[in-house]
This record gives structure tokens, sequence and C-alpha cells, in this order.
């Protein structure tokens, strides 16, 4: 996003955002709206994407989570418009997010796939790195472990690519730690605890990065577990039931929320792991997501038959059952908004390619010659500009041809200015060729027109010049006012040789335009090819 636009007290918003959004979602949010406001006051989609998406961030952040989907959609519409491709690809990626906590797999790696083509389109590491681990994520949730790993190892190659962004340490934290925690899932447990130490020596340099340690104490407990190092294991326990007294949301720390329950569970500390899903069933219910409801139920009828509460185990199995009940019908809701989301997102999308179709098209007859569709004098202007310095800086040879109708007034007289546009237009047809072939060719002004020959030798320009003259004569175009030929012919005058110290593009200009006219006023329907050293003589 360029802030450089902006005035500076707008610029100062947009800074504090980038500053205060990891750890202080509340005043995020009021900055972002006063953003909001501005970007409505001006029309501006560019300020409405930014903020829009950052105050859905907030939102998720402290478990607001209609809110959050509400403005992320709002600000992935003006993403599109602009467009903010960083942003895109991030809302695609929490769109992902989004499905996958509501138990929607499918449409969550379509979102995934969707932000993974923008980041890997445009050169988003960091994006494309989030996305990875997503996708990784859904994998250990299916309990394919070995390809939750490939795209695990995916995501840290693209973190690793950026590692100037300071968010990116919690997202290689969790990628590692997966990484980790998968080998042992899969039995591998020398592997599992090679990344265990891996990580162990840039602890200190985590947990001083990160607000809320959990994902790495969970990921240590669990090793100390399976290494039976029970001492250590307990005291993490330990520190981990008071974070959880503190976190303010658990939307994208569930995993790791289940984990610790397990090890709670295992180690059949069942007041604490109490007391520890009395705090993820009041987060959860807050935000309002059906699906992580029945995971944290779950696990309280796992708890009730681990106590042998047969009364509350029961009442626990019903509530399920009006839960997956819910869950079904929402499903149904949720498949429907996603289905109209998709088709409004589509709708935008197919806006701005038909807007930058139209301006593909007024930038194209902006430059185009409108009798022969040629490229204009405007457009030669630029491109001989560029080919004379490519061929400038490369020490390769450069031709510029001039060529123009011989007796063309006098074929006006004859046949009047509606045939003379047609044969301009036939000839300029010979002219669209050799641009298929790659050669610049443009319309100079009436019946001249200009060919650029890049890289080529002197028999090379010789035999294409020397071919176009011969497809003009093929035409048979009837010149009866012509001394040159029955038909229509063309004189043609070139430069040809590698720009020196001291030469303008001007100087080919002027010595074709020169060769030109020596074959007009010596034969016509002929070529002239002049080069540096018969120029000065």
């Amino acid at each position: 996003m360029n802030y450089d636009k902006y005035e500076a007290s707008t610029r100062e918003l947009i800074s504090q955002v980038m500053d205060l959004r990891i750890d202080q979602p509340e005043n995020t949010k009021k900055i972002c709206k006063k953003l909001i406001s501005l970007g409505k006051k001006d029309g501006d989609s560019t300020l409405l994407g930014f903020a829009y998406y950052y105050l859905a961030e907030a939102y998720f952040d402290s478990n607001q989570y209609n809110k959050f989907v509400q403005n992320l959609i709002l600000g992935l519409e003006h993403q599109l418009e602009v467009p903010l491709v960083s942003l895109i690809a991030k809302s695609y990626n929490m769109l992902g997010i989004n499905s996958d906590n509501q138990g929607n797999i499918f449409a969550a790696i379509d979102y995934y796939l969707t932000s993974l083509k923008y980041s890997r389109e445009n050169g988003l590491n960091y994006e494309a790195g989030l996305v990875y681990t997503n996708i990784g994520q859904v994998y250990v949730l299916l309990k394919d472990y070995k390809t939750a790993i490939l795209y695990m190892e995916k995501a840290l190659i693209y973190f690793n690519k950026d590692m100037g962004k300071g968010s990116n340490i919690r997202n290689i934290i969790i990628t590692e730690t997966t990484i980790a925690t998968s080998y042992l899932r899969m039995g591998e447990k020398e592997t599992a605890h090679n990344w265990f130490h891996r990580i162990e020596r840039k602890r200190e340099r985590y947990l001083d990065e990160i607000h809320y340690p959990l994902v790495i104490y969970c990921f240590e407990a669990l090793f100390y577990h399976s290494m039976e190092e029970y001492e250590k294991r307990d005291e993490l326990l330990d520190k981990l039931i008071l974070i959880m007294m503190e976190i303010p949301s658990i939307l994208d720390q569930y995993d790791e929320v289940f984990l610790f329950c397990e090890l709670l569970m295992d180690t059949e500390r069942f007041e604490e792991l109490w007391r520890v899903l009395e705090r993820i069933d009041y987060l959860t219910k807050q935000a309002g997501i059906t699906n992580m409801l029945l995971r944290v139920l779950k696990f309280k009828l796992l708890y009730y038959k681990a106590i042998q509460d047969e009364t509350n185990y029961m009442q626990a199995c019903a509530e399920y059952f009006i839960l997956s009940e819910r869950l079904e019908e929402e499903n149904r809701t949720n498949a429907k908004r996603a289905i109209e989301l998709r088709m409004d997102l589509e709708y935008v999308k197919e806006k701005q390619t038909l807007m930058q179709e139209e301006n593909k098209l007024l930038l194209e007859k902006s430059e185009r010659d409108p009798l022969t569709k040629l490229p204009n004098r405007d457009k030669l202007n630029e491109y001989s500009e560029i080919a004379f310095e490519r061929a400038y800086n490369n020490g390769t040879n450069l031709g510029i041809e001039i060529f123009d109708i011989d007796f063309f007034k006098q074929y006006n007289d004859t046949y009047g200015h509606q045939a003379g546009d047609k044969c301009l237009k036939k000839i300029a047809q010979l002219l669209h060729s050799l641009m298929e072939k790659g050669i610049f060719c443009a319309r100079y002004g009436g019946d001249e027109f200009i060919i650029i020959y890049e890289n080529m030798t002197d028999d090379e320009i010789l035999e294409i010049a020397g071919k176009l003259k011969q497809d003009v004569i093929d035409l048979n175009i009837n010149h009866k006012s012509s001394t040159a030929s029955s038909v229509v012919t063309i004189s043609q005058g070139i430069r040809s040789s590698v720009p020196q110290e001291g030469n303008k593009i001007w100087d080919y200009f002027y010595v074709a335009d020169m060769a030109m006219y020596h074959v007009k006023r010596t034969s016509k329907n002929d070529i002239s090819l002049l080069h540096k050293v018969l120029e000065q003589q």
C-alpha cells in the first residue's frame, strides 16, 4: 500500500494501526474506524480496503467473530477494486480460517488456494507461508501427518524469505512445533526430538517476541511428557493453566488448547481440566461457533467418562445431539452464504477485469493510428528511444527504415481519397505481419511509415526490406499515374549501425529520411541503406 499520497495525519493513523495491531486490538479498532470514515468521505477504496481488513483482524483477536467476518468481507470487496494484492491474499486466507473453524474443510481449502494463487503470482512470501501453514493444519486435523509436514516445510521456506517481519516469529513457532508434533504422532520419536532440540535453541527469542506463549508451552509440555520428564511437564502445565485464565481469544489457537486438554486428561489432572474446559466453553460461546462448541463438548464427554459422572455424561450427550442438529442447519446456511459471497466476489472481480480491459483499450486507442491501427507517432517516439538505449547499452545493431508510397498524391488525385485510405490499409496489413514477428512498425504520418530493426545484420535487414518491397508490388494495386510502375510501389531509406557515444535516435531518423529521398530522386521503387561512414561522407 502506498502511504505517500495521503496527508500526514492519515499516514500517522495508518502507521499506528501497523504498530498496535498485534498487542492492542481495542485501540486498533478505534483507529480503523477513523480511517473508514475518511475513506467513505473520499470514496477511497485503497483506504477502506486497508482499514476494514485490520478492523476485522482486531475483532478476530478479541473473539468477536461475527464482526470479524462482516468487516473482512467489506474489506475484500474494496481490495479487489483497487487491487491491494497483499491484503486480498490475507483476506482469502482469513476466509479459509473462518470456514475451517466452522468445519467446512472444502470451502476452507478453496479459499486457501485462492490466497495462495495471489501470493505466488505477486511474490508475497509471508502470505504464502501463512496459507501453507493453514493447509498443513487441515491435514493435521485429518490425521494425515505426512502431508501436513510437507506443507509445513513449504511454509518455513517462504517465512524464512521474509525474516524481517516480526510477526513471522509466531508463525515460525506454530509451523516448527506442528512439524515436531506430527513426527511424534507418526511414531518417529527420534526425528521429533531433533526438531524439539532445534526449537529449544531458539526458545528465549520466541518467548521474547510473542505475546501469549501458549503455543510453545503446549509443545514443550507434550515433548517432556513423551520423554517422561514429568517434573518439567507439570511445571509447564501449571503455567498454561494461568495463561488460559487470562487469554482473550482462542480463535486461532484451538489446536494448541485441545492438545493442552489432552495432556491434562492423560495426567489425570481433572480439576484443572474442568477449569480450562469452562474457560474454553466461555470463549467459544462468546465467539458463537457451533463447530467449536461441539469440540469443547466432546472433551467434556471424555471428562465425564473419565471421572465416571454418568448423569452429566448423559446430559452432555443430549446437548451434543442438539448442537449437532444446530450445526447441520448452520452448515446449510453457511453453504448458502459462502455461495452468495463467492458470487459477489466474482462479480467484483469481473467488474475489475472489465475496467482493466476498458483502460487497456483506451490506452491502445491513444497509441494507435485510427486508420491503419498501427502504432502512431507518440508510440513511435516512446519505443524508438527505448530501442536506441537498448542497442547502445548492449552494443548491438539498430536499423531505422522510413518508406513512403511513390506518387501517392497523384494516386489520391486519380482514384480519390477513399481509394487512398484503402491503399494505406493494405500496406499497413503487411506491416502488421512484421509486428507479429517482433519487428516494430508505425505510421509516421501521411503515406510515410517507420520500421525499427533490432539486433539484425545488414543482410537480414535488406532481406526483410526487399520482401516488403516485393509484397507491395504483389498487392497489385493499379496506379496509372505512376512513372515508376503500373502498380503501387514504395521507396525505402534505411540507416543501420551500432549506436555510438554522441548519437541520438533522431540521427537515425534523419539519415533514413535522407536515404529515402535519395531513392525518390534517382529511381523510386528501390532501397537505400546508409551507414555511419556513408553519412559522414
